[in-house]
């Protein structure tokens, strides 16, 4: 049986490899975002950074605690952060 692509071959590997994570929040949790930190790190989250305006918690965690931080309270999604390159003002491509 041939390894399934979304899953890690070198399980031991992914359990301690932290990954770069952005929480989304629901409306409702905005103004909460910063009570949910004691329970990232209790979760193992390192290199916490909150944007209580915008509802957004950046974090590093191991991706094997992605279901405990999805069921944390107030939480619309976790997903790997991206890297976005934007184009200058002056470039042809828009």
């Amino acid at each position: 049986m041939e390894p399934s692509p979304s899953l890690p071959i070198n399980s031991s590997r992914s359990a301690e490899a932290k990954m770069r994570l952005v929480i989304t929040l629901s409306d409702d949790s905005i103004a909460k975002a910063e009570e949910l930190i004691p329970s990232l790190v209790a979760l193992g989250a390192s290199d916490i950074h909150c944007d209580s305006f915008l509802g957004f918690i950046s974090l590093d965690a191991s991706a094997d605690k992605l279901t405990a931080l999805m069921s944390l309270p107030g939480v619309l999604t976790v997903e790997p952060s991206q890297e976005v390159n934007l184009s200058p003002p002056s470039s042809s491509i828009q």
